[in-house]
């Protein structure tokens, strides 16, 4: 979508809910143990001058937490156990962390059995930045109940969230030896493969989770679009609908099926699927969003901006997606004045969300206010110096005001402060800028960065195809085109630039051979392409 611009939306996950068999499923199977949570990044805290050098720093360390229990051994009754877990969770809630830490170590020595405490321990340390420490209190957790699946699942996550996915199939492993019927396992397991690009494996784990569990609707979410992103359309709808035979209040699957037919060009049947969706629930933001965005691709405005303020007017950090787009459709639109407007509304509701500051940031950048895109940018660093576009944004600002060894500094400090496959495409801007500048060796040692990074990502490969080419590197080149293609095989582009790298060399008949396939792909290629799981998300080489 090539204006539903840059913001990296978090993978789809459905709430837990009581009428969800996949989770009480779970639940009934043991009531102690408590679900896996994905770990999120840890945040540090900083200032940031406009223009000026960036630089990261981790969060202090929180201090030595006392091993006393408020409570005497004795104390120890099911009542005063279960007390003493709410106020830990109330202790969190109010950024108590401190306490809460403190009162979760009271909790797992009074009852080492207390799988939902050792859970809550690990994912506070975890999300405060204390991988280690998560670690630690894992492997406590874990030998003393060394059956609990869902202990073993939150430290598969864990690892997932870190990029370690060899650790994490390890992990994933002791989940099934555990408990081989807990259908979060398949999920999660499932949706680890497909981003490590491994599909066959996800589709093994996916159906061998509804094999298990016949009622697992997350699993039938995940396979359905799973399928519908290979291009397997009859399956995708079959799936689908299966599941919600078995849920019809899913408001996911209501919303994925949605994006199903607006994919196909069913514009009525799409908009019938997104009114089911937000009617079985009202809060439901990602439908809200597509159906706004459906609207606004359909030339309808006003009812976009009907979808989008309902969107906005829910309460909750999914609702930030609903305002990015909003703001961007009234840019697109001329409205500049207000997109602003929403920028700074939606600012204030959410101050440390990253991403808002680099859209609004990119903005004010194309209307020349160069210091106030730097404030910006700079505000989301605060929030998260762990973002890689955002390292990126503001060191291509620098570069495009002529401050070359300013945006050097930015990228490459940004390359050691951020996370994630996000990198590839950082390392990849910082190569364009070095091959800009004649800087060859450079250059390709960053393109082969970008590709460690990513090594999956089809135009990653065509981009450093085709700077092998302009320095006569035909060979390499033609290697680094197949390996784009065999990635993305019905994208044109490769076969296009592989079609004039035979045409420059003279092997015109092997040329027009490939023009035709470029030809046939872009014929054939889908005019809308939304993403079930992350509408906003747009491919990295349209940034």
């Amino acid at each position: 979508m090539d204006d539903a611009a840059f913001v990296a939306t978090p993978a789809l996950s459905m709430p837990k809910r009581a009428r969800h068999a996949s989770m009480s499923s779970a639940a009934g199977r043991s009531a102690r143990q408590g679900s896996p949570s994905d770990p999120s990044r840890a945040r540090a805290e900083r200032r940031v001058r406009p223009g000026a050098t960036v630089h990261t720093a981790r969060r202090d360390q929180a201090p030595t937490l006392p091993l006393a229990s408020p409570l005497k051994p004795e104390q120890g009754t099911r009542e005063a156990l279960e007390l003493l877990y709410e106020s830990a969770k109330t202790e969190e809630k109010a950024g108590r962390v401190t306490n809460a830490l403190g009162m979760y170590e009271s909790l797992v020595q009074l009852d080492t059995s207390n799988g939902r405490a050792w859970v809550r321990y690990a994912t506070v340390l975890q999300r405060g930045g204390e991988t280690n420490r998560a670690r630690e209190v894992l492997r406590r957790a874990l030998k003393a109940n060394p059956t609990n699946a869902i202990l073993w699942q939150t430290w598969a996550d864990l690892e997932k969230g870190l990029g370690n996915f060899v650790t994490a199939r390890r992990l994933f492993a002791k989940v099934a030896e555990a408990n081989p019927d807990l259908p979060s396992l398949y999920h999660s397991w499932g949706s680890m493969e497909y981003k490590c690009g491994n599909v066959e494996e996800a589709r093994r784990l996916y159906r061998q989770g509804l094999r298990v569990c016949p009622t697992a609707t997350r699993l039938y979410h995940s396979l359905g679009v799973l399928e519908d992103k290979r291009g397997n359309s009859d399956a995708a709808r079959i799936i689908l609908t299966k599941g919600l035979k078995v849920e019809p209040d899913n408001p996911y699957l209501h919303h994925a099926l949605g994006v199903f037919e607006y994919r196909r060009g069913k514009v009525s049947a799409a908009r019938e699927c997104f009114t089911r969706a937000t009617r079985v629930d009202p809060r439901h933001t990602l439908s809200w969003l597509s159906f706004g965005q459906l609207e606004e691709f359909e030339g309808n405005r006003d009812m976009a901006r009907k979808y989008y303020a309902k969107g906005t007017s829910i309460t909750g950090r999914s609702a930030v997606q609903l305002w990015q787009a909003w703001a961007r459709m009234e840019e697109k639109s001329g409205n500049l004045h207000g997109a602003i407007s929403l920028y700074r509304r939606a600012a204030t509701a959410y101050p440390d969300d990253p991403m808002l500051y680099c859209s609004w940031g990119k903005l004010v950048e194309s209307r020349g206010e160069i210091s106030a895109a730097r404030t910006l940018f700079a505000k989301g660093l605060e929030a998260d110096p762990t973002r890689a576009y955002l390292w990126q944004a503001l060191a291509l600002l620098e570069q495009r005001q002529f401050n070359p060894e300013v945006s050097r500094q930015l990228f490459d400090e940004g390359s050691k402060a951020s996370k994630g496959k996000e990198r590839a495409a950082l390392f990849h801007a910082w190569a364009a800028m070095e091959w800009e500048s004649e800087r060859e060796e450079k250059a390709r040692e960053l393109f082969g960065e970008a590709v460690k990074v990513d090594d999956k990502c089809s135009w990653l490969w065509l981009w450093f195809a085709r700077f092998e080419i302009a320095h006569n590197n035909i060979s390499v080149a033609r290697h680094y085109i197949s390996r784009s293609i065999n990635l993305d095989p019905k994208d044109s582009s490769p076969w296009r630039a592989w079609a004039e790298l035979e045409r420059s060399v003279g092997d015109e008949e092997q040329a027009r051979f490939m023009f035709r396939r470029a030809a046939e792909l872009e014929s054939s290629r889908e005019l809308f392409e939304m993403d079930p799981e992350s509408p906003l998300r747009r491919p990295w080489r349209k940034l």
